[in-house]
Order: C-alpha cells, then sequence, then structure tokens
C-alpha cells in the first residue's frame, strides 16, 4: 500500500518519540486474552516507517531514499519469515482495493503510535490491553480475498544521528535519535488488535537485509511458532472476490561476513616450497 500519505512534519512528529524517553512500562499489555494468532491464517501488510537524521543544531530530516531501502529489507524479511510458517503477505497495489483499506492505514499508523507512546510512559492515555484498540469499520470482507483470519502490521522508527549531534550532546546536553520498532496482528473478525511486540531499542542495521531480518525474526519469531498450534477460525461466509495476488516469496538473507582477526591474532602463513634443483637427489 505504501507510505501513509503523511508529510514529513507528520513522520518527524512521530519519531521525537524517538528521544523523548528512554524507558518501558508494563501497560498495555501485548496480548488480547482469549484470541491466539494462528500462523498459517495471517497476512502481512506493507510496512510502515521513516529513516531520519538528527544534526547538531537539533534539525530532523527525513531521508527519503534510505527509508524506501529499509522499508524493503523489513517487508522482504517479513515476507520470508511469514511464508516459512505458512502465512501470507502482499504487495501495496494488492490490497489498495479493499474495503476501508486508506482508512485503516491511517489507523494503524495511529494506533502502533499510540502503543509505543504507552509502553514509553510518553502518552497521557492509559489502556489495559493492545485489546482496547479497535478499528472502527467491519474487516470481516477482507478474510476470503486474503484468505487470512488476521492481519500484521508494523512500524519502526530509524533515527541517525550526525558526527555533530553526538558533539553537541558529548559536550552539552540534549537527546540522541533513537531507534524502535512494533509489530501487531488485528482480527479480521472482530477489527480489535490482538497481540503486539515491540522493541524501544533496535540495534540493528535496517539498510542491510540481514540486519532487517534479526530485528524481524526478534518481532514475531516467538508469535509464529506459538502459532503453529493454534486452532483454525470457521471459515468466512461464501464470497465472490477474487483472492488476492501474493507478494513473491523471497530468498534468505545473505550469511553473516566471516569474523575479523583481533589484532594480535597471527595471519597464517602456508609455506610453498621452491622449485627443487635439477640435480636433487629423488624425494
Amino acid at each position: 500500500m505504501g507510505a501513509v500519505e503523511t508529510d514529513a512534519r507528520g513522520w518527524l512528529a512521530l519519531a521525537s518519540m524517538g528521544f523523548v524517553v528512554t524507558g518501558c512500562v508494563a501497560t498495555p499489555a501485548m496480548n488480547y486474552p482469549g484470541t491466539q494468532v494462528a500462523s498459517s491464517r495471517l497476512a502481512a501488510l506493507p510496512s510502515e516507517g521513516v529513516v531520519w537524521n538528527y544534526d547538531f543544531y537539533g534539525q530532523r530530516t527525513v531521508d527519503s531514499a534510505a527509508e524506501l531501502k529499509a522499508k524493503q529489507n523489513f517487508d522482504d524479511s517479513i515476507t520470508y519469515r511469514v511464508r516459512r510458517h505458512g502465512g501470507r503477505s502482499f504487495w501495496a497495489a494488492s490490497v489498495v482495493g479493499l474495503g476501508h483499506a486508506r482508512a485503516f492505514r491511517s489507523w494503524v499508523v495511529d494506533t502502533l503510535a499510540e502503543i509505543m507512546e504507552e509502553r514509553l510512559a510518553a502518552s497521557k492515555q492509559q489502556h489495559e490491553t493492545v485489546g482496547d484498540f479497535r478499528f472502527s469499520h467491519s474487516l470481516e470482507s477482507w478474510r476470503s480475498p486474503l484468505d487470512a483470519d488476521f492481519v500484521l502490521v508494523t512500524l519502526f522508527l530509524d533515527g541517525h544521528n550526525t558526527a555533530g549531534r553526538l558533539l553537541a550532546v558529548g559536550v552539552g546536553s540534549g537527546h540522541l535519535a533513537a531507534q524502535r520498532a512494533i509489530a501487531c496482528a488485528v482480527h479480521l473478525r472482530s477489527a480489535r488488535v490482538v497481540w503486539c511486540n515491540f522493541d524501544p531499542a533496535v540495534n540493528r542495521d535496517l539498510m542491510q537485509r540481514r540486519g532487517a531480518q534479526e530485528e524481524v525474526d526478534l518481532l514475531l519469531g516467538e508469535m509464529l511458532s506459538e502459532g503453529q498450534m493454534a486452532p483454525n477460525e470457521p471459515p468466512p461466509a461464501r464470497s465472490d472476490a477474487a483472492r488476492l495476488a501474493q507478494a513473491d516469496d523471497v530468498p534468505p538473507p545473505p550469511p553473516p561476513p566471516p569474523p575479523v582477526p583481533a589484532p594480535d591474532t597471527p595471519v597464517p602463513v602456508h609455506f610453498q616450497p621452491g622449485p627443487r634443483p635439477s640435480n636433487a637427489a629423488p624425494p
């Protein structure tokens, strides 16, 4: 579905939570009681996110090119991991025609940002569980075209400090940019958030596919594994809606580079004997 139609100032308002607070609290609870996500009935939607830079003077700028790369790495990583557990993933163009899709995207960004703020104690709102967040329209009609009972939605904030920013904070005071990521599952029958996982301090490079895969696996791994045993729900009512085209599957991330030898590690030398003299005795 592409990025939400939010201007740079809107994204930077979200990014500002990356340095307002530093700790987490225990609310809201990240699971809604009584509803378990079935991995094979999960459909991943394109991620939302922003990559931004924070400079010496406290100016924040969105890095649009880096944002596209991070989103691609994040979405490929989600596709790879969800597919390994029997789920589905979809291109932006495939889901744009679903009922209330535009409003749902805006609600997702607002909701995931609010959950992050509450977990960071940066919000005046307090919800008991993530199940208190519910989309205002029915999503029942999505079940047949997506062949799913849940949709996976994600949001990341990838802030980067310039050398000047590090210097400014080091010699004076102020905040540094942070990286955060959240993933949630929305139950299509109830239009309610039923599960989330939040990483308040991402320490992986989302510009690299391997880094993005490690972050996605941290967010989704436990839920997907447990969801292998979750019971499936009754099938949706018969519908004439055609199944939507899934995104292509993707290969696994590249292997990690070999470790760099420590400075005091001797480099192995392989002896190569020179040519034998013509009058030398046979070996």
